[in-house]
């Protein structure tokens, strides 16, 4: 990696000039948590970090031994690793309690899931990733390592990077550091957190089967680390058709190997052709052979068609799996992905065979409606209006302010527009899951 000469420290202001004219910058966190492997410098950088942000630096393992008395290489001798691993979480829960800092984790915190939780509920995790070939040199000569002390360190780095580089890629935020200088690689860090723009969540909660619709630009490049904390299992079956896979599906693979998934592509034919049994019974077959077990997910990528028909086999295969919807139409976006509403066509009409399935996650990446043309947007813009004249006022309103933005592919403009129709689809699941009482339409 070529390094450029450093420049002076950059403050937060520095880090998002020149991103005025394209959108109004997002605040920067004031929680910060350092995961990484050993040598990556979290303490190093944590401290430059913290300075240059204003905020209190903390190293979790300074406090760790600070709390017990004795080393962390005391500990992992007298008791072991899985009594230290409880009391860094212990710890790093009393640490994360609302207080602005940035915090210097040891590099297994982030691998216990409980404390991947807390960290995940409380702070934006930063995994500072470096090649092994830098973190070796860095570690040569230096003792107090636990986890060097019996083992040669190429063998043990690269040990540490297959079990645990999977699990660092559901940090929030991913910075790259080399054998660049403290200062080059905080500025990296500010700037990574100076463009973070989180995607938008809105729980959907049904009683007995609550889950998130999570709605932003580029999602489809976070879903493996979106949906590492919900499924059971990492592995999955993506269902999407012909005319959406060439343009989605390896990303949405390249995120899901990212963090570990293991994963198997299904391609149907596009159309609402593929809405039939003969086309389910396939799909049916085909997931079967590959395998899938009761916590193996399936995963719908497309339009209402695919999500119909993703969804239905998902509640049919082993009497139900889980699944998530992935929609990259406007339409799908408010529409059908909301509901837990699965089903396929019969000569008698449209989804007329079908079941009831709440998903276990909706990721609704807008990005993917900057492939669709105009006519496909107002198929979805419809579908936001009439939602508002059946029931919210609001959302009609805000419409007729802010349609015409929509129409002509404004991302801010559609984040809203789908959050605001999914929110009053929402509200009508809730009140109804399956829809067996009329929907009362509000006076006008």
């Amino acid at each position: 990696m070529t390094i450029k000469p450093a420049t002076p420290l950059m403050t937060p202001k520095d880090a998002v000039a020149g991103q005025a004219d394209r959108r109004k910058p997002a605040p920067l966190p004031r929680v910060i948590v350092l995961i990484g492997l050993m040598g990556a410098g979290k303490t190093t950088i944590g401290r430059r970090l913290a300075h240059a942000l204003d905020l209190p630096f903390i190293d979790a393992d300074q406090e760790i031994e600070r709390a017990a008395g004795c080393s962390v290489s005391e500990i992992f001798d007298r008791h072991g690793e899985a009594a230290f691993r409880e009391g860094e979480r212990r710890v790093i829960q009393r640490l994360l309690d609302g207080r602005p800092m940035v915090l210097a984790t040891g590099g297994g915190a982030f691998m216990n899931p409980q404390t991947r939780q807390i960290i995940r509920e409380n702070g934006h995790s930063v995994w500072l990733r470096c090649p092994l070939n830098i973190l070796r040199k860095r570690l040569e000569g230096r003792p107090g390592r636990p986890l060097l002390a019996d083992g040669n360190i190429s063998e043990v780095l690269e040990t540490l990077r297959k079990t645990r580089h999977h699990i660092y890629a559901e940090a929030d935020i991913i910075v790259d550091c080399g054998d660049e200088t403290v200062r080059s690689a905080v500025e990296r860090v500010v700037t990574a957190l100076s463009s973070h723009n989180p995607p938008a969540r809105l729980p959907i909660a049904l009683p007995d089967h609550p889950y998130d619709i999570v709605i932003g630009s580029d999602v489809l490049d976070r879903a493996g680390a979106l949906l590492a904390p919900i499924l059971q299992q990492r592995r999955a079956v993506i269902v999407t058709d012909a005319r959406v896979a060439p343009l989605y599906l390896s990303r949405l693979e390249a995120s899901l190997h990212e963090v570990g998934f293991e994963t198997h592509a299904e391609i149907i034919p596009g159309g609402e052709e593929s809405k039939s049994f003969t086309q389910y019974a396939q799909l049916c077959e085909n997931v079967l052979t590959h395998g899938v077990e009761r916590r193996t997910a399936v995963i719908g990528l497309g339009g209402g068609v695919v999500g119909d028909l993703s969804g239905f086999v998902a509640a049919t295969l082993l009497r139900g799996v889980p699944f998530v919807q992935i929609p990259t139409t406007l339409l799908a976006q408010v529409d059908s992905s909301v509901g837990g509403k699965t089903g396929i066509n019969t000569a008698r009409g449209k989804n007329l065979v079908g079941a009831f399935h709440q998903p276990s996650a909706v990721l609704t990446d807008t990005s993917t409606l900057r492939t669709l043309p105009r006519r496909e947007r107002v198929a979805g813009y419809a579908e936001i209006v009439k939602a508002g004249l059946i029931g919210d006022r609001d959302l009609f309103t805000w419409c007729e302010a802010n349609g015409a933005a929509l129409l002509e592919g404004d991302e801010k403009t559609i984040q809203e527009g789908v959050r605001r129709a999914c929110a009053f689809k929402a509200s009508v699941v809730l009140e109804d899951e399956r829809e067996i009482s009329p929907i009362m339409v509000a006076p006008c």
